[in-house]
Order: C-alpha cells, then sequence, then structure tokens
C-alpha cells in the first residue's frame, strides 16, 4: 500500500486548547504517522494572526488565518479562506479528514479539497453536527432526539440566547417568502435576523445535507451519534462508528492487589468547568452525606475562557465550607486516577465519549455516571461502574455512600476487560482511508 498524505482539519488545537477532539486528533495523527503515512494538521486561527507552519509533538500543524467567529451560525454559500487553499497546495493530501465543523472550518473547505483531488471525510464528535445548542438538550431540560424536521429547533436556539419559547416558536413559523422580502427592506439587523430565525433552522438542515453530499464518509465516534444523523437522512451505508480510545500512555490498567480498606472513598470529577458537565450535580450530591461520611470529592478541571473562569469562581465560592470537596488543577495525563477510588461522569448534556470514562477504564477505575449518551454506551452497568438518571443527585449520592460503606463491592466494580485503545482507533481509520483511496484510484 502506498503511503497517504493525511491532513486532519480540527477548530481548536494544542496548545491553544485541550479537549476530547484534541485528545482524539492527536493520538490519531501520531499513529498514521508511525505507520508510515504522511500526517498534517490544519487549524484556522484569527484573521489578524498570520499563517504559520510548525512542529507540535512531531507532527506538522498548519495554522491559516480565517475570518469570521467559529460559534457564529453555518453558512452554505461560505467560501474557503485563501490560506486553507494554500494548505492544500502545499501539503497535497490523498486524505482530508474534518473532525470540527464551524463556520470557520466546514462546507467550504470539504468543497476546496474535492477540487483538488483529495478524498474527503468528516469525523463527529459532538452533537453540534445537527443540534445548534450542541447539547441535545430541548430547551436545556429535556433529552432531544434531533430530528431536524420535527423538533422546534429554532424556539429552543432562541431561547438559549435568552428570548421567551412563545416569541421564538412564532418567529420559527414565518413563511420563507416572508423573511426574504423583510431581508431586503432597510431595517436593523436584528429585526432582520429575527425574521428569519425560521429560515436559518432551514438552512441548518440543508447544510447538513449538503455535507454528507460532499464527505465521501462520515465517521462518527458512538451509535448515538450514528442515529442521529441516520434521523436527519444520511445515508447509513455512507456512516462509519470508529469509537474513541485512549491514547498510548492512559493505557496500562492500574493493578489493584487487594480490595481496599475501609475508610475514605476518593471520588474523582476530571473535565472543563461547564454546567452540562454535571458539577453542580456532583457538589449536591455531596451536600446531601451525613456528617460521618469519610467520603471526599476531587476536582480536577480547565477553564479557559472567561465564562469557565466565572463559572469556576462561583463553584470554589459555593463549595468553601463543605469539607468533603477538594480543587486541583487541571488533570496531569493519568495522574488522577492513580489517587481517586471512582471516577463521577455526572453529565446533564449528550456526551459522545467523554475520554474520561475510558481513561479511568484503562486505569482501573469504575465510573459512576448519568444514563445517557456515550456514557451509557461505555459502562456497563453493574459490572465497570455505576448508572444514575441525569441530574438525580439523591440517587448518585446514594449510590457513594453504598460503594463507601462495601469496599467489596467497589472491588468487584473495578475494569477488568480490555481497553480500546487510540492504535485501534487509527487502525479502524486507516481501513476507511485506504478503501476511500482504492475507489479513487478504480
Amino acid at each position: 500500500m502506498q503511503p497517504l498524505r493525511v491532513l486532519l482539519g480540527v477548530a481548536w488545537y494544542f496548545p491553544d486548547s485541550i479537549g476530547g477532539t484534541e485528545k482524539y486528533v492527536r493520538g490519531l495523527a501520531a499513529e498514521l504517522q508511525e505507520a508510515g503515512h504522511e500526517v498534517a494538521i490544519a487549524v484556522p486561527v484569527a484573521a489578524n494572526r498570520r499563517a504559520t507552519s510548525d512542529l507540535h509533538e512531531g507532527v506538522r500543524v498548519f495554522r491559516f488565518p480565517a475570518e469570521g467567529d467559529p460559534l457564529r451560525a453555518f453558512d452554505v454559500s461560505q467560501t474557503a479562506p485563501t490560506g486553507w487553499h494554500d494548505v492544500l497546495a502545499t501539503f497535497e493530501p490523498t486524505i482530508v479528514d474534518l473532525h470540527s465543523l464551524t463556520s470557520v472550518l466546514g462546507l467550504a473547505h470539504l468543497r476546496a479539497a474535492r477540487e483538488c483531488g483529495a478524498r474527503t471525510v468528516v469525523t463527529s464528535h459532538l452533537p453540534g453536527i445537527v443540534c445548534a445548542r450542541g447539547t441535545l438538550l430541548r430547551f436545556g431540560h429535556e433529552l432531544c432526539e434531533g430530528d431536524l424536521r420535527v423538533e422546534p429547533c429554532t424556539a429552543c436556539r432562541l431561547q438559549a440566547r435568552g428570548l421567551p419559547v412563545r416569541v421564538g416558536a412564532l418567529l420559527s413559523s414565518v413563511p420563507s417568502e416572508v423573511a426574504t422580502w423583510v431581508d431586503r427592506l432597510p431595517l436593523p439587523g436584528m429585526a432582520r435576523r429575527a425574521a428569519n430565525a425560521g429560515e436559518a433552522h432551514r438552512d441548518r438542515l440543508a447544510w447538513l445535507h449538503a455535507i454528507a453530499d460532499h464527505a465521501d464518509r462520515m465517521v462518527v465516534v458512538s451509535n448515538g451519534l450514528r442515529g442521529l444523523l441516520t434521523r436527519n437522512g444520511v445515508a447509513a451505508d455512507k456512516i462509519v462508528v470508529c469509537r474513541q480510545g485512549v491514547e498510548r500512555q492512559s493505557g496500562s490498567r492500574r493493578v489493584v492487589t487487594s480490595v481496599r480498606s475501609p475508610g475514605t472513598l476518593k471520588v474523582g470529577f476530571v473535565s472543563r468547568f461547564d454546567p452540562l458537565k454535571g458539577l453542580d450535580v456532583l457538589i449536591d450530591a455531596a451536600e446531601r452525606f451525613p456528617p460521618d461520611a469519610r467520603i471526599e470529592i476531587h476536582f480536577w478541571g480547565t477553564a479557559r475562557t472567561p465564562e469557565a473562569r466565572a463559572y469556576r469562581a462561583a463553584v470554589l465560592h459555593n463549595t468553601q465550607s463543605l469539607r468533603h470537596v477538594v480543587f486541583h488543577g487541571e488533570a496531569d495525563s493519568t495522574a488522577p486516577y492513580d489517587e481517586v477510588d471512582v471516577l463521577a461522569a455526572p453529565s446533564l448534556g449528550f456526551e459522545t465519549g467523554p475520554f474520561v470514562v475510558l481513561e479511568a477504564h484503562a486505569a482501573g477505575i469504575p465510573v459512576v455516571g448519568s444514563d445517557l449518551g456515550g456514557i451509557a454506551e461505555r459502562v456497563a452497568n453493574g459490572r465497570d461502574g455505576l448508572l444514575f438518571p441525569p441530574g438525580d443527585s439523591r440517587a448518585l449520592a446514594d449510590i457513594l455512600l453504598r460503594l463507601w460503606r462495601d469496599p467489596a463491592e467497589l472491588a468487584r466494580l473495578r475494569p477488568s476487560g480490555p481497553v480500546r485503545t487510540v492504535a485501534d482507533v487509527a487502525r479502524e481509520t486507516l481501513h476507511t482511508y485506504t478503501a476511500l483511496a482504492a475507489e479513487r484510484a478504480a
């Protein structure tokens, strides 16, 4: 097999950003490169920054300027920036695989890659490919099926911006002809955007179908994401499920030589500071512990945005009186899992991993997590962890108290089966890439 030239596109990357998608891309790039393929990573940066090309952990990273806010609405008619074309011309990829879809890395970039003769892949890590809120929570509370044809997406999206649900529902029903007419009038931008709110939802479905048309394959990291795409009209035979895997340094299982003696139960929480990760649920559970409960809650979290730092400050202030709670800095590799007995994953939103569940299992740590999304896919209830209803802090407190009182049950929950690694991810991904390359050659 001829070596492939693989360009991995991602909206944010190390060292500026750290998260599950970044870890996935980093691990995949390293494995593909070790297998003899040429790999580069492309990352859009602010328009006022210059284009750069450097090595990060041995992999070439192109950072190209891109106009606009990566969090704004998708635009079907958008064109790719000159910097992206320069990356394609310089690297001449065989395969282009986009691991993020934003307004500065998306449909236009797929089009340009196809025009250059590359085979195209879109790897979806999050429900944001369908859900404008990115959470699959209808009006921020109830888990949503994510079918853009029937869900109240416009009202839900506008409610997230502070607009009353009834007003959002009214705007969603504005006919396309009226929205187009209003858009031509000399009205303030706010009025035009309000009239076109429903049209933006219709554009999103068209954008999703265009993404599927321009991608030779759609890779998803969970069965839940596969179902989300098929419900919205993406052909099932175009979708490949390739679940996440732990990085090599995370793959060594901790050896447990004896059942933990009755004493203190140490519970870990490893995540970014985001209310959707369920930090408040875990804190509320801690407040329910009786005075004699020897249970410690250890937090490791990232806070790299103003919103995350503000949330972290509020959490620290509100937990000053809780003797059970200990805050650390950002997680350093697998260090947290060497210090805890169980990992809590009390997420409130739809998860596709999360990576921390895989890392905990790789370290021999059971997981107590929300019974939804990727957590429910990866935690075998009663075998390598325990599941509870999302947001139910009483149920979470009861589980943790039970594990504290019964060390033998905790020992029985310690994972013992094989752990999926990034090498498995790379092997399956390479199979997809080589099949696409063979199709082009034929």
